[in-house]
C-alpha cells in the first residue's frame, strides 16, 4: 500500500500521556475494536496520486470575485485534495480530515474517504499513530450505529494504516450523522474513541463524486 500522498510530519509515539494530553474530546472505553465479534471489512489498495499544484493555482486565478458571506467562510474540516492517477493520469479527488495536538500540532488521525476504479468503489483510510495494539485492529461507527473493524495493515516510520471499503449505507449515515468515532487499543490495551465531526461532509462528498 502507498501512502505519499498524505503523509504525516515526523514519527512518534502513542504513549500514555495520550488521555491526558491537550486534545479535543478524546474519549476512553467508548468504541473499542474487537475482530472476532464484528464482520472485518477486506483491506484494499489506495491509488497514488501526485498533486497538480499548477492547475489548482490556474482554476483558482481563474475564479470570478466573490464576496463570501459569514457562513461561506467557515472552514469546512473536509479538506478536498485533487490530483493524478500515478498510472492511468486520470484525475481524482478525495476528502480528508485530520486532528491535531493543540499544544504541537503533530497529527493524531487523519480520516480519509476516496473513490477508485476497483471494487469497492469507495475506499476509507484511516492513519493512526504509533503505539497500538495492532491485533485488535481500529474500528468506527456512524453515531451509534453499527461498528465496522479494519484490519491495520501496515506500519511505517510514520504512523499506522487501516483500509476498507465504503458502502451506500455507509456514506448515506455519513451525511445524515453528526460524527464518526473511531477507535483502537493503545499497545497497554486502553481503549480509546476519538469523535471526527461530520460536519461539512455532504459538501466535500460531492465534490470527489463530481471527480470521477
Amino acid at each position: 500500500m502507498t501512502h505519499n500522498f498524505y503523509r504525516i510530519s515526523r514519527p512518534w509515539c502513542l504513549a500514555a500521556s495520550l488521555l491526558g494530553a491537550s486534545l479535543i474530546s478524546v474519549q476512553a472505553g467508548t468504541i473499542s475494536p474487537n475482530p472476532s465479534s464484528t464482520q472485518i471489512q477486506k483491506p484494499i489498495i489506495l491509488a497514488q496520486a501526485k498533486h497538480d499544484d499548477k492547475a489548482e493555482k490556474k482554476a483558482q486565478k481563474e475564479k470570478p470575485a466573490q464576496k463570501k458571506s459569514a457562513a461561506a467562510k467557515k472552514k469546512n474540516p473536509w479538506v478536498v485534495q485533487c490530483g493524478k492517477d500515478s498510472k492511468s493520469g486520470k484525475k481524482f479527488c478525495r476528502m480528508q480530515q485530520s486532528l491535531r495536538f493543540k499544544k504541537t500540532g503533530q497529527r493524531l488521525l487523519a480520516v480519509i474517504i476516496q473513490p477508485q476504479t476497483i471494487d469497492p468503489k469507495l475506499a476509507i483510510l484511516l492513519s493512526l499513530p504509533h503505539g497500538l495494539y495492532l491485533p485488535a485492529g481500529a474500528a468506527f461507527k456512524i453515531d451509534d450505529g453499527e461498528k465496522y473493524t479494519l484490519v491495520i495493515e501496515t506500519c511505517d516510520v510514520e504512523g499506522c494504516y487501516a483500509s476498507g471499503g465504503l458502502t451506500e449505507k455507509q456514506v448515506a449515515e455519513m451525511k445524515k450523522g453528526k460524527q464518526i468515532l473511531v477507535g483502537f487499543l493503545a499497545n497497554n490495551k486502553k481503549s480509546i474513541t476519538i469523535p471526527v465531526t461530520l460536519s461539512g461532509f455532504s459538501a466535500s462528498f460531492k465534490k470527489i463524486m463530481k471527480s470521477k
